[in-house]
Formats: structure tokens, sequence, C-alpha cells
């Protein structure tokens, strides 16, 4: 942390008069108070954060008189366990980075706390139990972890065998979709040396050795599987504000329980979802469609992905997968944190993993009545395809919420928005933009400022393809670089006044460049627009003869330079 950012970061505390999530102040005005180790633990099991040791909150934030950040550093290294086996005060403990640091008129302990990796969580307290000695850090507070966000810590790692579990007998199976999937397993080789139908059903771990229905097996093929357990459905709620339970408004618009097989549930809730959306039109070449404003697919892929990844633990069977369907936005929450190496980071880059892997194996070969194809795929492109749909569609791409014991997809619903994209882009450019185009100048209007690295993630383009489309809208004058690489919206790009002839791309993107006051020569606008000074010399003169730019010496002068006529509006800077 440099000085620059100790100051900035004690700053906001003393205008929220708080702390925060990831800023922690602790007096230790005489001795390393105990709670310490509280926050420790809370920063390290949930995305980390920084104590300023020797700042004390009742004062504003102010450096505590007497504090002695020597003696108050050792006594921490060793409670890390990095000053001997005597004095652990945390097992499991997180890396941290301590600094000595002068503020105002005294010194504080700085100490940056990193995340631990999933496997080192939970950090807890030495001498308590887990339940009483795991923190998670919401907003300013540190709070104990529940015993289901304990249990996904310490399993996320490990194979789970909950849908393998025995919980129903044969009878509870529909024979119809029993033969169905037989049928379209017949030439596997999971299926090759099996003559009876209870050993194709092991097989497939629709059953287990002693031939009792497993749970992956009831999900996918039962008659009812809600009769054993009657939370594992889809329960779709619509509200008819942006936040549950407004005052004054009704508490659902629509409700619907999708209940049955997997198949059922996914199908029942997609329907349930798709009724309460708008539909808009969209203009598509010379024709007028009707769309959803979030494609049917994609919610389809969302509601099937939060079935087969959510938690089945016993802990979880009282939970069922909630959509919430608000007027901005649609919300699926499955139950259970990420599985295995998944991260918030690293969720979308189409690696295959999968806590059910025997209800995955079976659906796989399950087909939805509303699609040809299979419900998943297994093969991690799930979160892939919702990223490129929604782009597909000029819509922002999804957010997630993620908690040690849910995963929750959030979808924005755009009934308006898509047609207003369409207006806002056709109102900055008559140019015919791509549509990775038109998706990365709507991320440039929604943020102050872009990157390379913000766009690859946000709409999963390669970045080479992203530096690519950064010249081209820049060239057209709709975007301009900042310093350290990134990018920001033109407020008022410049627009053709009425009657003025029609432009190439090429015109345009030299007009982009060009301004009524600054004059640039021939060399200045190649290197800017990647050409050769001839080409340039060409576009410049149908420019010219269109009374668009004008010259500000004669052509044989070496200080020859251009700018825009009035016929161009410049509000560029405006």
């Amino acid at each position: 942390m440099t000085p620059e950012e100790l100051s900035a970061a004690i700053l906001k505390m003393r205008q929220l008069n708080s702390e925060t999530d990831r800023f922690e102040a602790k007096k230790c005005q005489t001795k390393l108070s105990k709670d310490v180790w509280e926050s420790v633990s809370a920063f390290a099991n949930t995305e980390g954060g920084i104590l300023f040791l020797g700042l004390d909150e009742e004062t504003g934030f102010t450096v505590a008189p007497g504090f002695n950040p020597n003696t108050t550093l050792d006594q921490f290294v060793t409670g890390m366990g990095d000053g001997g086996k005597d004095g652990v005060r945390v097992d499991n403990p997180p890396q941290y980075r301590p600094s000595i640091m002068e503020f105002e008129d005294g010194q504080l302990l700085v100490i940056e706390i990193e995340e631990s990796l999933p496997a080192q969580k939970p950090c807890h307290i030495a001498g308590r139990s887990l339940n009483t000695g795991s923190y998670k850090r919401v907003w300013n507070k540190d709070v104990l972890l529940s015993a289901t966000e304990l249990f996904e810590l310490q399993n996320i790692s490990v194979r789970s065998n909950a849908d393998r579990v025995p919980v129903a007998g044969k009878g509870d199976l529909d024979d119809d979709l029993v033969a169905s999937l037989l049928e379209r397993k017949s030439e596997s080789r999971a299926l090759k040396g099996a003559k009876t139908i209870d050993e194709k059903l092991k097989r497939l771990a629709v059953v287990d050795g002693e031939g009792n229905v497993t749970l992956a097996g009831l999900i996918a093929l039962g008659s009812y599987p809600q009769e054993y357990f009657s939370k594992l459905v889809v329960d779709v709620a619509v509200f008819p504000e942006n936040e549950k339970s407004k005052p004054g408004a009704p508490r659902f618009v629509d409700r619907v329980v999708a209940d049955g097989t997997f198949v059922e549930m996914a199908n029942g809730a997609v329907e349930a979802v798709m009724r309460n959306l708008r539909r808009v039109a969209v203009i598509r070449g010379t024709g007028r469609e009707e769309e959803p404003e979030i494609p049917r697919e994609v919610l389809r892929e969302a509601i099937v992905n939060a079935l087969v990844h959510r938690e089945y633990d016993s802990k979880f069977l009282g939970r069922s997968v909630d959509v919430n369907v608000y007027p901005n936005r649609v919300e699926i929450t499955s139950p259970g944190g990420l599985w295995g190496t998944r991260t918030k980071h690293n969720i979308a880059d189409g690696v295959s993993e999968c806590r059910n892997d025997a209800l995955m194996s079976i659906i796989k070969d399950l087909v939805s009545s509303s699609a040809a194809a299979p419900l998943a795929e297994g093969n991690g492109s799930g979160i892939p395809y919702i990223y490129n749909e929604m782009k597909r569609h000029t819509l922002r791409p999804p957010t997630f919420k993620i908690d040690f014991d849910s995963f929750s997809i959030v979808l924005g619903r755009f009934g308006t928005e898509i047609a207003e994209n369409r207006r806002w882009i056709s109102e900055r450019t008559s140019q015919n933009l791509s549509r990775d185009e038109e998706a990365l100048l709507l991320l440039a209007r929604d943020n102050e400022e872009i990157t390379v690295q913000d766009v690859h993630e946000s709409l999963s383009i390669d970045s080479d393809e992203v530096r690519t489309m950064f010249v081209n809208l820049c060239s057209l004058g709709l975007l301009e670089m900042q310093e350290n690489d990134t990018y920001r919206l033109v407020k008022t790009p410049h627009q053709i006044s009425p009657g003025a002839p029609a432009l190439t791309r090429a015109q345009i993107a030299l007009c982009g460049l060009l301004d009524e006051v600054d004059a640039k020569g021939v060399q200045e606008l190649a290197a800017a627009l990647g050409k050769t000074p001839r080409t340039v010399q060409r576009t410049l003169q149908g420019l010219l003869d269109d009374g668009l730019v004008v010259a500000t010496a004669p052509r044989t002068s070496r200080d020859r330079k251009y700018l825009l006529s009035h016929a161009l509006t410049s509000g560029r800077n405006a």
C-alpha cells in the first residue's frame, strides 16, 4: 500500500464514518486486540482486506496516542505462527504483508491480508471449533460462517457422492423414461456387455449395487421425485418491483413451482419466466421481428445449470432452485457455492467441472420436449454460451452473486433497451458496425473508462480482436484513447449536417481525427489511421471536393494541413 492509497482509504472511512468490507481499523493502543483474529479469519475466508492497527475509529479514525507499531507487529507475527509454535492464534493462516507507515502525526501498522486458496479455507481461530471460530466479512462486520457455508468450504474440492445415494425403489422410476434412456444409450460403451435392465441401470448410476434408485436416477427418471423431496423444485416468483416486498406492493405478480423430473422442472420454469417477459421489436435487414428481451435458450441454459450443479447433500435438500423475476432482471439462484477450481475469475473459461457427475452423465442423454438438443452437454460450455448469446443480442453480459453456500446468475431484462440500444447507436453513427463493435460501444456508454481487459472479460472477445475494434471505433470518432491504454466514449461525435453528402467509412474515420481548430497534416493522419499518406490524400480529396474539409495552405505547400469545415458540427468535446 502506498502513502497515497493509505490516505485515500482512511479518508473513505472518515467520509462513511465506518469501516468497510475491505478495511478494518483497530486501536491496539497498548496491545494487540483479541478481535483482530476474527478479522484475519474473515478477510482470509472472503476476499481479503486490510487491517489498520493503531487507528482509532472512535476518534474519527486518527492515530491512537502511544501506539507502538513494532511491538504490535511482533505480537501479530507470533499469532500468525511465524514466531514459533507458542502463541499461534489462527489455524490455516493466510498470506499477509505488514508495513509500518507514517500517517499524519504518527505511525500505523498496515497489514494486507490475502484471500486464502479454496483448499486452505476455512481460516479459523485456534482453540475454537470450526463452528465458533470461522468468520466471513459482511460489510464492516466479522460474521460467523453457518453450518452449510462451512460444509461447502470443507468440501469444495471433494468429489460429491450425494447424487449416488440410494433414496427410492425401482417402482419409483417411470418405465417410459427408463426405456427412452436405454434406447439412446444402446450403442454406448457404458452398456457394452450389460444383459439385463438392472445391469444397464447400474452402469448408468440410476441404481446402486443393491438395485435401489439413486438420487440422480430419481431426479432424472422418477415418476414423481417430490414424493420424497418436496423442495427439489424450481420456484419461480415474479415481483412487481425491483426488490422483494416493497411496502404497498403485492407480494407476487405470478408464482409457479415447477416440479416433476429434471426435464419437467427445467421446461416448466422456462415457460413460467417466458410468459412474464416482454417481446420487443428488432430490425433485421429489411424485416422486423419480435423476440423476448432475454433469449429463451439463455434462460434454459441458466436454469439447467442451476439444477445440475446445485448441492444435493442432505443439508441442502430442503432448498429449492429459486428464479426471481424483477422488472429489471432475472435472478437464478442454486443451493451450494462454486465447486472445484471454479471462481468468479474463471467461471466463463469453458473448463468442465461438475459436483454431480452421476446426474450429469444421465442428463446428457435426456432431451427437452422444447428443444431437439440434449439438456446439457457437460463440457463447460454453459456459461460461455450465455455470455455469447447475450452479447450477440447486444445485451449486457450476465453478472454473478457468489456466496459460500449459494450461487446466482443475474440476467438483465431489457424490454425497451433493445430498441433503445439500436436507436442510441444509430444516433452515434450511420456506419454499419459489427455486433461486437456495437456491444463494445454500449459497454463504453455504461462505463466511464474501459480497457482491453475489461472488454475481454465482459464480452468474451479475444484481446487482439478487441484492440482492432478499439482502433476502428477511435478512427470513426466514437471512442478516444486516454492515458494508460484506457478508452472512453466521445460524448458527442461529429455529426454530418443535414444535406451533406453520404460519407464512406474511410471518410468518417478521417473526420473523426479532425476538428475546426487544430489542423493536422497528412503524415499525422496517416500514422493515426495506419494508412499510407497517398491513401489518406485520396480520401481527403473527396472531402475537399464536397466542402467538408478545408485546407490551410495551397496544395504545393509543405505546410498544408486540414480542418473540418462548418459542414460538420463539432460537438466532440462538448
